[in-house]
């Protein structure tokens, strides 16, 4: 069985409600790292509840919601959940279908945001640096000060720019539930690096595999855990959400995450509050990091057709228009889609965020749908806002 048919697989477990996700030893209520339970959860008021849906108890004396409600249950997704939000929590939910707030989705591309997240509160803690490279963690990494990869910093790690090959199937030991972090890590050390350290992008899962693999080597922690205890267990999410894919020993820290559309919600909200990252943190995560001179080998064409998109840490800087002009360097839209559809985003200049929950298999993949769809949400949300 593919790499591929194995998420599907996994995929149809999750929606059917079966318990794919980090196990027990990462999420009990008896281990330090636990989540909070479901009373916690149903009490949150910053999440969104089922009654939500049909209402206007989440955006009553904000706006006039109906028309985003209309415009999503005229788009072609049969499921799908959205949640719009500010710095003070969750505003408008809005289920269709078989989605609801709460199911868990495999959320492929958007995992890589929360790696991000992940990976500068281990900075914010003193685990890592952004400076640091692979052998400060790692010790077989190559240290040869002529050998580039010695060279290879976090930050690259985490905006692409590693000189790592190995496009989205292009890296097959992050589909190896077999193996570990560390061997996968051994396997792209030793044959996918090929460009000079930031000298050119390419939109992979090799990079993150290794920042994953050097905190997991300093902290003795899976990176599910870290996950768990930088930021889910704070943030209330459900249980399921977190790297498991395709196992806890290697998850794909690019795009082996599961969540539900609330649980992005609590991580945007603490984003956009600036309480889950401090001012400077967030000031590097969104940064452009592949600025003119930068090389675009490899880019997804979410982020390429109709339109330029430059890379931050761990997520896109959105830019409307085929040409990324300087009107986009101004605090704009943060999004990491996923090639299922599951599209969240944070529109800074305008102070609010998004998420689009849905399971999506369709060619060319599903942020193909969901990005231009949750682009005309945003609009509609924005006046109901009043932004």
């Amino acid at each position: 069985m593919s790499a591929w048919m194995r998420l599907l697989f996994l995929l149809i477990l999750m929606v059917s409600g079966c318990p794919v996700g980090p196990d027990d030893d990462d999420t009990t209520a008896d281990d330090d790292d636990a989540t909070t339970d479901d009373d916690e959860l149903a009490d949150d008021d910053d999440s969104g509840d089922d009654d939500d849906s049909g209402d206007d108890d989440d955006s009553a004396g904000i706006g006039d919601w109906q028309p985003l409600r209309d415009a999503i249950d005229a788009s072609e997704i049969a499921d799908v959940t959205v949640l719009i939000g500010t710095s003070a929590g969750t505003a408008f939910v809005h289920e269709k279908g078989a989605s609801q707030s709460t199911t868990i989705y495999a959320i492929a591309s958007a995992s890589k945001w929360l790696t991000s997240a992940t990976a500068l509160a281990l900075v914010e803690d003193g685990v890592l640096a952004l400076d640091d490279t692979p052998q400060d963690h790692l010790s077989w990494w190559a240290s040869d000060a002529g050998d580039p990869r010695s060279t290879i910093t976090v930050e690259q790690l985490l905006s692409f720019t590693s000189g790592f090959d190995g496009a989205i199937d292009g890296v097959p030991c992050v589909e190896d539930g077999q193996s570990t972090l560390d061997a996968c890590a051994r396997e792209i050390h030793d044959s996918l690096h090929v460009y000079a350290p930031g000298s050119t992008f390419v939109y992979g899962p090799a990079h993150m595999q290794v920042v994953a693999a050097m905190a997991s080597a300093t902290t003795g922690e899976r990176w599910n855990r870290l996950f768990r205890q930088q930021i889910a267990n704070d943030l209330g999410m459900a249980a399921l959400a977190g790297f498991a894919l395709p196992s806890l020993d290697n998850p794909r820290a690019a795009g082996g995450g599961t969540a539900s559309a609330e649980d992005y919600a609590a991580f945007l909200t603490a984003l956009s509050s600036g309480t889950l990252l401090s001012a400077a943190s967030l000031e590097r995560m969104a940064a452009d990091h592949t600025p003119d001179g930068v090389v675009l080998a490899e880019v997804p064409d979410a982020a390429t057709d109709g339109r330029t998109w430059h890379y931050a840490l761990g997520c896109w800087r959105e830019c409307a228009g085929d040409t990324y002009t300087a009107a986009c360097d101004d605090p704009g839209v943060l999004s990491s889609p996923g090639a299922f559809g599951f599209y969240p985003w944070w529109d800074q200049g305008r102070g609010f965020w998004g998420v689009v929950a849905t399971q999506l298999v369709v060619a060319g993949g599903g942020a193909e749908v969901t990005v231009p769809l949750g682009q005309e949400w945003a609009d509609l949300a924005a006046v109901a806002l009043g932004r």
